[in-house]
């Protein structure tokens, strides 16, 4: 089945200027980006140093940044995957460990996803090392029930991803769903897509087969267009047989979304605890 009226198409008649804003979260941001990975960076070392030796970094692939960092569950049975951001050419597990400290506390497993980026590595490739990674985790901890979530570039892999693989819920944050929209933006210099290839990475083209549990957040101060593409995913996991419930999370950017936890708190909504 086509999917492609999800997203309203007006933004084929923008000029580029209102494109790269609509598709600039930090345009949009309270604060600078260098602001937010400095104090998120911060924290995540901080949850390190908490966890100490309970922590684990391991290796699921070849490439450099197939590693993730991961706590396996004590007390509960469920496991939060979580896939960082960057739009698919930055970010790391380093600013990826938020609040896993209290999850950890409650009994609950996580593991952070790290994958190779462009312009070294095509989106395809990394939806496959992030399916890797999933698959790396199931057979290590067969036992567990595993949830998957992601931020920005990393909604948009573990929606691709989830497509694929079935999850007992899924937390998608601020994501990017339909890529179009960004082939005539400066994101798309390192991605080089045409519209064609766009689509073909876009989750919202896909079929999927594996009903979910799913919250879909976004700040309420993110541009029309973020949540436009929240809109658009919501509808597509509703229509596909999953219960979808879309947040908008009054007060946050792209960014502080996940500084204020809603991420954290979301996964434990779907946990039902």
């Amino acid at each position: 089945m086509t999917r492609d009226w999800l997203l309203s198409e007006e933004w084929r008649s923008w000029e580029m200027p209102k494109l790269e804003k609509e598709y600039s979260p930090s345009r949009w941001a309270k604060r600078p980006y260098s602001e937010y990975a400095a104090r998120m960076t911060s924290s995540s070392e901080l949850t390190r140093q908490s966890l100490g030796s309970r922590l684990l970094t391991e290796r699921y692939g070849e490439r450099d940044r197939n590693i993730l960092a991961m706590v396996p569950p004590s007390s509960r049975s469920e496991m939060f995957i979580w896939i960082h951001g960057g739009y698919w050419q930055g970010s790391s597990i380093d600013e990826s460990l938020i609040g896993v400290a209290d999850l950890v506390q409650q009994g609950f497993g996580f593991a952070s996803v790290e994958y190779s980026i462009a312009p070294e590595c095509s989106i395809d490739q990394m939806v496959v090392e992030c399916t890797s990674a999933v698959a790396y985790l199931a057979e290590k901890i067969p036992t567990a029930t595993l949830y998957l979530g992601g931020h920005s570039a990393g909604a948009h892999l573990a929606l691709s991803v989830a497509s694929q693989y079935s999850f007992a819920g899924l937390v998608l944050v601020s994501g990017i769903f339909d890529v179009r929209p960004l082939v005539r933006t400066t994101v798309n210099d390192a991605l080089a897509l045409d519209e064609n290839q766009a689509w073909h990475l876009s989750p919202l083209r896909l079929s999927f087969p594996h009903a979910a549990n799913a919250e879909v957040l976004v700040g309420a101060e993110e541009s029309p267009s973020f949540q436009a593409q929240s809109q658009a995913a919501t509808q597509y996991l509703l229509d596909n047989g999953s219960s979808a419930s879309l947040v908008q999370v009054a007060g946050c950017d792209h960014f502080d979304i996940l500084e204020d936890l809603e991420h954290i708190r979301s996964f434990v909504r779907l946990a039902g605890n």
